[in-house]
């Protein structure tokens, strides 16, 4: 049964129109939730792999020049700027560590042994 125009009445939607419009809205983020998370798995996978990289280079570096290695670098690469943290320990049998820093945060790093006959 309808009101007159002049009666006040309360506008709104109905339960079945709201219901539409959140099925609508899943059905749309839901898929773009699942791309977000799976773009985001790539990325990291993609750091991992540029760290790796970045400290096999440090590692051939030391190797070649181990008197003139840094303890700190700066570094970049595809416009990101990595930070490579270089430590020794040892005598002439020198354990190397390095480690690849992106953000603040260690993305990967390695332990090595060094000869160095002197």
């Amino acid at each position: 049964m309808r009101s007159s125009p002049s009666e006040n009445t309360i506008k709104g939607y109905t339960l079945v129109e709201v219901l539409v419009a959140m099925a609508l809205f899943l059905i749309v983020i839901v898929p773009l939730i699942g791309h977000m998370t799976v773009a985001i798995k790539i990325n990291k996978g993609k750091n991992k792999m540029v760290a790796a990289s970045i400290i096999e280079q440090e590692a051939a570096i030391l190797r070649m020049f181990p008197d003139e290695t840094f303890n700190i670098k700066r570094r970049k690469i595809g416009g990101r700027e990595w930070v490579i943290k270089t430590s020794f320990k040892g005598g002439k049998l020198k354990t190397c560590h390095i480690s690849a820093h992106y953000k603040g945060k260690m993305v990967d790093k390695a332990i090595f042994y060094l000869y160095i006959d002197k």
